[in-house]
């Protein structure tokens, strides 16, 4: 798992025109803090980046507060 969470950092860090991320939680946890903050990062490096998150968790207490899905959608951050 810390391999491809690395792998995963890298290569949004690395993005240049698009970021498409499925992903079945996004909490407030290390891991989805982490992909939160790495996503915001890029889109400030680069305005002109698409990034487009899909979070499919259906149990609402592993899902993006309201408050990271609005700092997201700010940035031009599509979530779905």
């Amino acid at each position: 798992a810390k391999y491809a969470s690395r792998i995963r950092m890298d290569l949004i860090a690395n993005a240049q025109e698009e970021i498409l991320i499925s992903t079945h939680t996004l909490a407030e946890d290390m891991l989805g803090n982490r992909l939160f903050g790495e996503l915001i990062k890029a889109k400030k490096k680069n305005p002109n980046l698409k990034i487009k998150l899909v979070v499919d968790a259906w149990e609402k207490k592993k899902n993006l507060t309201p408050a990271m899905r609005m700092a997201l959608e700010h940035l031009g951050i599509e979530v779905y």
